[in-house]
């Protein structure tokens, strides 16, 4: 818990980044109970996700996440609409499909993806 602050502070910088990046479609944020954190980006083509991803705040506070989190886990997909996916769907494919980032310090969950879904929407 000591590194939620600096963790919001760069959560917040980055999707202000990714709000202003050429070629965003779409960026939210969601927290989950506790410390559990949802982020959903569309873009218009992987050129200007790869730009936003490696520059800015983001790309400063990613080395920084692997001692911030027991978790970290990001999936890419293309698909034909600029519709953001809902929660559910982003799940369901970081489930089957995701990347399991490096952290110092995994939960039991990381390395199987056994994430609980999202709350669904009131």
């Amino acid at each position: 818990m000591r590194f939620l602050p600096g963790f919001v502070y760069y959560a917040v910088r980055s999707m202000m980044q990714s709000k202003k990046a050429e070629g965003n479609l779409h960026a939210s944020a969601e927290r989950q109970a506790r410390v559990v954190f949802w982020t959903i980006t569309v873009w218009e083509d992987e050129r200007s996700m790869r730009h936003f991803r490696n520059s800015g705040p983001h790309r400063r506070v990613m080395p920084k996440l692997a001692n911030w989190c027991d978790e970290a886990t990001f999936v890419h997909w293309v698909q034909d609409t600029s519709e953001p996916p809902s929660l559910s769907q982003a799940h369901a494919r970081l489930i089957a499909e995701g990347t399991v980032s490096r952290v110092s310090y995994p939960s039991p969950a990381h390395a199987t993806r056994a994430f609980p879904p999202p709350p669904a929407p009131a």
